[in-house]
């Protein structure tokens, strides 16, 4: 599978309310960062439940959609690879006003599947939704 069919698949996944397909994307442990913090989860029933928290803080919020406009593949091995991947994310309060952000992804080839090991997160999301009157 392409980046950029992963990353449409996961944006997708991102919008619904099955939090376990989101889940699928990542791999049994990883590392979730933004400029102001890092943090390491389990893929288990806690992060389940964090991302039930996301879909309805993103809901409460008029998330409508988050679309993959480029990703950009840098490998690593035959089993790894960073993927710088541009998003804009749709709000029903920004109109057609789309916000544009980007995440830097690890990713590790696993029995035969892409999983996300990591994520970096260009800037902070609270930041972003403060400046585009969000929050």
């Amino acid at each position: 599978m392409q980046s950029f069919d992963f990353f449409q698949a996961y944006a997708k996944a991102s919008l619904g309310n099955q939090p376990q397909a989101i889940a699928h994307f990542y791999a049994k442990a990883f590392i979730a960062a933004d400029p102001s913090n890092a943090a390491t989860f389990q893929n288990n029933e806690q992060f389940i439940k964090w991302l039930e928290e996301v879909h309805a803080f993103n809901q409460q919020h008029g998330m409508l959609g988050m679309t993959v406009v480029q990703t950009e593949d840098q490998p690593i091995s035959e089993a790894y690879k960073l993927v710088h991947v541009s998003y804009e994310g749709q709000f029903a309060q920004t109109g057609v006003q789309a916000i544009p952000f980007k995440i830097s992804y690890l990713l590790s080839h696993v029995e035969g599947d892409w999983k996300i090991l990591c994520y970096i997160s260009h800037e902070k999301q609270e930041n972003a939704m403060k400046a585009n009157g969000l929050l």
